[in-house]
């Protein structure tokens, strides 16, 4: 049973709601206008590679978070730490600067289009599309880049998520390995305390102690 505590002006209301399974999370994820950060966290450990301290509920959220979005963003660090290959929900921009890079991303097929912030000319995937390296500050790059798209969705590391704080619309986060509501507090407000702004809660959802937060920026 999922149990989810309805938030409203950062206070946890009386009215909880009560899912039969994770497919009937959809509501609760929406496409967002605006630069959405989806982050996970463990309670237990600083481990920050999401292939160790993310679990099968966590990835079918993920899932619903990216095919709600128009791009997804994310890094060279993160995406060779992580292996990734290429989303099958929407296109994805990697922010590198490296010109070897080596992972399924680029080096696969796929379906989606990959762009790279790179001046290579052709990738082993023919739908991975360089896009040249970025001369100018990195918040104007993205602002420009992403006219065309509604609904961002960041995967990022912690460095480019400082720098990029405030864009953000909002902050989806996951907090593992959390016995009970407080130790997921304490993981949240420590990741948040990363950022010089304000964010409002909005809902959280437990998932065999799994914690789910939505944050909005304020």
């Amino acid at each position: 049973m999922l149990v989810i505590e309805h938030v409203v002006n950062g206070l946890i209301s009386d009215k909880r709601y009560e899912l039969s399974n994770v497919n009937e999370l959809d509501c609760w994820y929406e496409s967002v206008e605006g630069f959405r950060l989806n982050y996970v966290v463990s309670a237990k450990t600083n481990e920050q590679t999401s292939s160790v301290i993310s679990n099968s509920t966590d990835r079918a959220v993920l899932g619903r978070i990216r095919n709600s979005a128009d791009l997804i963003i994310t890094t060279g660090l993160t995406a060779v730490s992580e292996n990734l290959t290429a989303s099958k929900y929407a296109p994805m921009l990697i922010l590198t600067n490296r010109q070897n890079l080596d992972v399924p991303a680029v080096t696969e097929q796929s379906e989606q289009r990959v762009f790279v912030t790179s001046d290579r000319e052709i990738w082993p995937n023919r739908n991975a599309i360089s896009v040249g390296k970025i001369e100018v500050d990195l918040t104007d790059f993205l602002e420009n880049f992403c006219e065309k798209y509604r609904a961002v969705v960041l995967e990022t590391g912690i460095s480019t998520t400082k720098t990029l704080s405030n864009l953000l619309t909002e902050v989806c986060l996951t907090v593992t390995d959390a016995q009970n509501q407080e130790l997921a507090f304490e993981a949240a407000q420590s990741f948040l305390g990363n950022f010089d702004r304000r964010f409002q809660l909005q809902h959280i959802l437990e998932i065999e102690e799994t914690w789910f937060f939505r944050f909005k920026a304020a």
